[in-house]
């Protein structure tokens, strides 16, 4: 099953999206209240039942995360 979550934000403008799956990193700017901990998290659980998360910037702007998870029984 995939789930396709996006918006029309600014995107990821790290050099390498794939970075915000990274411990700590955080692309809000602001008072330090932001840990970065929330999409390494997702990553790692869905990792480690068998599915996958990537990160892109759509070409009309946003950012989009796609979510594959392995369907039950597989």
């Amino acid at each position: 099953m995939v789930v396709t979550v996006s918006d029309t934000g600014p995107g990821v403008s790290l050099d390498n999206p794939n970075d915000v799956f990274l411990p700590f990193v955080s692309t809000k700017k602001g008072n330090g209240s932001h840990q970065g901990l929330g999409l390494y998290i997702v990553y790692a659980i869905i990792e480690k039942f068998g599915g996958s998360v990537k990160v892109s910037n759509p070409p009309g702007g946003g950012c989009e995360f796609r979510l594959t998870f392995p369907l039950a029984g597989e």
